[in-house]
C-alpha cells in the first residue's frame, strides 16, 4: 500500500491511501458441454380447489381459490365465472392433471375432467375406490387463445362428495 505524497485534496483532510492491485493471471473459457434436453413450452400451472367445503356431483372447482358451484358458461361478452380460466393469446397446452382429495374415494370413485369452452377434454381421472390421487399424465391437449377452461367433478356409482385440490400445466 503506498500513501500519495501531497498535499491532501481538501484541507483539514488526510492524504488519500491509494492500493495498488495487480491483474491476476488471464484464465481461457473451459469447454461447453452438451446443450441439455428441451424443455417444456407449457408456462406455469393451473390449480383449482374445494378444500373447505366438499364439492358434489356436476359441479366446476374454483379457480385459483377454493370455491365450487355449478359450472357457468360465458356471457355474450365472453365473461366467465370464478370457476374459469381464459387461455392467454398464442394458446396453450394442457398437461399433466394431478388431483388430491382430502380421503379416499369410495364406490367407483371420484372423476376429474378439464373442460374446454363447457366441453369435456381427454385432460381425465378418476380417483379410484380406496385412494386419494390420480393422474393423467399421458394426454396433452391443445386450446385455442380466448377458450375458457374449467374443472368439473363427477361422482361415479357410490362416490362420495370430497374435498379437491387439482393442478396442470398450461
Amino acid at each position: 500500500m503506498r500513501v500519495d505524497a501531497g498535499k491532501p485534496p481538501v484541507p483539514g483532510l488526510p492524504a488519500r491511501r491509494v492500493t495498488q492491485v495487480r491483474p491476476g493471471p488471464r484464465v481461457r473459457p473451459g469447454r461447453r458441454g452438451p446443450t441439455g434436453a428441451t424443455g417444456t413450452s407449457n408456462s406455469g400451472v393451473a390449480w383449482f380447489l374445494s378444500t373447505s367445503a366438499n364439492a358434489t356431483n356436476n359441479q366446476c372447482l374454483g379457480a385459483f381459490g377454493n370455491d365450487h358451484a355449478a359450472c357457468t358458461t360465458a356471457t355474450a361478452s365472453g365473461q366467465v365465472g370464478l370457476d374459469a380460466v381464459i387461455v392467454p393469446s398464442g394458446g396453450a397446452t394442457i398437461s399433466k392433471l394431478q388431483v388430491q382429495l382430502d380421503t379416499n374415494a369410495a364406490g367407483s370413485g371420484n372423476k376429474v375432467t378439464v373442460l374446454d369452452n363447457g366441453s369435456a377434454t381427454a385432460l381425465t381421472c378418476t380417483v379410484a375406490s380406496g385412494t386419494s390421487t390420480c393422474t393423467d399424465s399421458t394426454d396433452s391437449v391443445s386450446i385455442t387463445a380466448g377458450h375458457y377452461l374449467q374443472v368439473k367433478i363427477t361422482n361415479n356409482a357410490g362416490a362420495a362428495d370430497r374435498k379437491y385440490q387439482v393442478s396442470f400445466r398450461f
